[in-house]
């Protein structure tokens, strides 16, 4: 489609050399619900403004806010085509056995694999494991405060908050959503990220989950939410979303256990291949480290303000936030103690990383909103600064290089224990674990009721 007057007139596939799209309405503001975190984390590597100005990398991530996945995006329109049980059995296929061991494909699947069955150009294996070593040898507050900033990231930002409370799978499919999150934020396995690998398959495998989500969305918002919003799970938000997995680091930085800029050059080359697998245009992907910072600044600057299922979504993330203990099948005082206590670590690593408003912004009208804020605030701050502290002077101890590299030669020690959850819940709930839940038009909440009703009535 070309670009003409009329709204809808910016969907298409970006190109090198066309005009670049302007930002999507929604999306034009600046926020200040999220000043505070981008000078936490930023400060000490640039100038935090309130408005970011323009460049040609902001420009382009303007533009791809109105961008989807399109090879992926493609794949999904050939599954409609010759059936969705037998596009994902092609699928699964071809990431078990390579796109060759296939008869026939639909051209669509063909390219997509021949594609990311090699390695770009640009990608670095050495680098890039440097940089997955330093991105474990975070210190454990700091790890957790990855996981409660893709949290706050989930309820707050205008553009996931709408496409997560729509779907309705944290409230209504709770222990699979879960399940599916903690396997992403676990596979930091070496040499997983490579074609072939189990971080591989994973990637594309929620990359197609991504895609027939976009299509349902889509589908169930129409062309008028496109006008205002742009593309739901975007090209620029898959590009901060793996932005945003670098937060240990910095909040560790933060605390002043210190990241040089070419050890985040190396994190950032880490976290560049795994955006490329999930869909990231290559255009779009900051070629450096500093380039990778500047944009996820920019990303917080443009997040916005929250869908109105913000409480709803919040409270939903607190119960399976707890999940993460064991405790979801658990009635009476140990799963609300569990609940609890998730609820304060969350609100403290909250007001650590984004600021006391905006962690009361984020509980407002939720079961725990009454929570002593200030308090879980300064106790969070003293541990993590502790820890960063102590990691820092690991760090300067002679032939803790090698030690840690042996420590992290397979993946941290949370990964290993969100791994390990996960897997528990997927056996204790029977999930099968192969991010299918949207195959079939199931995207809102409405369509997770209606098929729960089926079910239960055969």
């Amino acid at each position: 489609m070309t670009q003409g007057s009329d709204s809808v007139s910016c969907d298409y596939t970006y190109l090198p050399g066309m005009a670049l799209r302007p930002i999507p309405p929604a999306k034009a503001e600046w926020d200040p619900i999220w000043r505070y975190c981008r000078d936490f984390l930023f400060s000490d590597w640039f100038e935090v403004q309130d408005k970011v100005a323009s460049t040609p990398q902001t420009r382009l991530f303007d533009d791809h806010m109105w961008q989807g996945d399109e090879p992926m995006d493609a794949v999904v329109a050939s599954f409609q085509r010759i059936g969705t049980s037998e596009g994902r059995a092609l699928f699964e296929q071809a990431l078990r056995s390579g796109v060759d061991s296939l008869n026939d494909p639909p051209e669509e699947l063909l390219r997509l694999f021949k594609e990311m069955e090699q390695l770009p150009e640009w990608f670095d294996p050495v680098k890039a494991e440097r940089g997955r070593q330093r991105m474990l040898a975070v210190s454990l507050p700091a790890q957790v405060g990855t996981l409660v900033f893709g949290l706050f990231d989930t309820v707050l930002n205008t553009d996931v908050s709408l496409a997560t409370g729509a779907s309705g799978r944290f409230r209504y499919d709770g222990a699979n959503r879960t399940a599916e999150t903690m396997f992403i934020v676990s596979e930091a396995y070496r040499g997983a990220v490579l074609p072939g690998g189990e971080g591989y398959r994973l990637a594309l495998r929620v990359r197609l989950m991504h895609a027939f989500a976009r299509h349902g969305l889509r589908k169930a918002w129409g062309d008028e939410h496109y006008r205002e919003h742009g593309n739901p799970i975007s090209n620029a938000s898959l590009c901060g979303f793996w932005e945003a997995a670098s937060a240990g680091v910095l909040i560790d930085h933060a605390m002043g256990r210190t990241c040089t800029a070419n050890e985040y050059d190396d994190v950032w080359h880490y976290f560049s291949y795994w955006s490329y697998l999930f869909g990231v245009s290559e255009p779009l992907l900051p070629e450096n480290g500093m380039a990778a910072l500047r944009n996820f600044d920019y990303l917080m600057a443009r997040s916005g303000r929250p869908a109105p299922e913000r409480a709803e979504l919040m409270n939903s993330l607190i119960t399976n936030f707890t999940n993460l203990y064991g405790l979801e099948a658990a009635r009476g005082w140990p799963f609300r103690a569990g609940r609890t206590f998730s609820a304060y670590l969350i609100a403290g690593l909250g007001v650590l990383i984004m600021g006391p408003e905006t962690t009361r912004l984020a509980f407002a009208d939720t079961a725990f909103e009454n929570i002593d804020f200030a308090r879980a605030g300064r106790w969070t701050r003293q541990i993590t600064k502790m820890a960063a502290f102590t990691s820092s002077v690991i760090d300067h101890v002679p032939g803790s290089g090698p030690i840690r590299r042996r420590m992290h030669a397979e993946t941290a020690l949370l990964g290993k224990l969100i791994e390990t959850a996960g897997r528990a819940l997927a056996k204790k709930n029977k999930l099968s674990l192969d991010y299918s839940a949207h195959d079939n038009g199931h995207t809102t909440a409405q369509d997770f009721l209606r098929n729960r009703s089926a079910a239960a009535a055969r």
